[in-house]
């Protein structure tokens, strides 16, 4: 697991200079500046409906779909709002159109990302991931299998390769959030 995270750390470097090295300081900076705005904003998409949806949802199955469409629902209301607050912000502060585009363009990105997640935590809350994951490695017969991220279906898939006997290899760059007990490993840790 260290190793791992000591990988994830010099890749992020590599490729942060690689981006500033290849956009400028100008652009660079309104690339940052874009991410990190966005990021402030992004806390607000949840609220906490993925830990609660996976709670319930595993106490009774039988509302799964019941939950999900709320979730959804709210997720999808939070993410207008959301990206209305980015627009309104941005705009009264007066900043110049292309870095505007690149905030909406951020803003755009971090609601689309958000929603594939309501899915993973229905399937943790079914325990079913596994046996997805199992069936296809299965088949495929890897000699090792690449997971990437800090989410359910990684903790599936490494559960999964280490039953199979299969070596596992782990990438997280850690660019949601610059917290460093963010929502989705305090997540991950609810699934156990």
């Amino acid at each position: 697991m260290f190793a791992a995270q000591v990988v994830v750390a010099i890749i992020s470097l590599v490729l942060s200079i690689f981006i500033a090295r290849t956009l400028g300081d100008v652009v660079f900076g309104k690339y940052s500046f874009a991410l990190a705005f966005t990021a402030i904003f992004a806390v607000f998409s949840d609220l906490g409906y993925n830990t609660l949806l996976i709670r319930e949802v595993a106490r009774d199955k039988t509302q799964a779909s019941k939950y999900l469409n709320n979730v959804l629902s709210m997720r999808a209301l939070m993410s207008l709002v959301f990206f209305a607050f980015i627009v309104i912000t941005i705009n009264v502060m007066g900043y110049p159109s292309d870095t505007k585009n690149i905030v909406y363009l951020f803003g755009v990105y971090t609601l689309v990302v958000s929603f594939p997640a309501v899915f993973k935590v229905t399937f943790c809350a079914f325990e079913k991931m596994p046996i997805g994951i199992e069936k296809v490695l299965k088949k495929k017969k890897p000699d090792v299998v690449l997971v990437e991220g800090d989410t359910n279906t990684v903790l599936a898939g490494a559960f999964v390769d280490t039953k199979l006997h299969i070596k596992v290899g782990h990438v997280d760059a850690e660019l949601r959030s610059y917290q460093e007990g963010n929502q989705n490993k305090t997540f991950n840790k609810a699934c156990l």
